[in-house]
């Protein structure tokens, strides 16, 4: 009988470790697709910017919001790019895209384009 009890115990501990670990690992589980999803917009705009003419007005200095058909549709995620002119260099342009997605997570990509 004390066997039994001492088995069944072990078992409960065990089965409470696992219990407490499940919600855990579906919240990093969920965060990390979001973080994908998140990468994958930042990507897409910056293969955008870096396919239009060094001279295109979308790529003038300053900072600016995607919106409308620009946007990742139907979802939580912002997505914001700035550019800056000379930079490190003259002659050099840096984007950097910033995606902002649920509970306020980022991802943020940078490079550099040249005439």
């Amino acid at each position: 009988l004390i066997e039994v009890l001492v088995g069944l115990l072990i078992l409960t501990i065990g089965l409470l470790a696992i219990s407490v670990m499940v919600p855990t690992a579906y919240t990093n589980f969920t965060s990390s697709g979001n973080d994908t999803l998140a990468l994958a917009f930042a990507q897409q705009r910056l293969d955008r910017l870096r396919a239009l003419p060094y001279t295109d007005s979308s790529l003038n200095a300053g900072t600016y919001t995607d919106s409308g058909a620009n946007a990742p549709a139907d979802s939580p995620y912002t997505r914001t790019y700035q550019v800056e002119a000379d930079t490190p260099v003259a002659g050099v342009k840096r984007l950097t895209v910033t995606v902002t997605g649920p509970r306020s997570r980022q991802v943020q990509l940078k490079t550099l384009i040249t005439q």
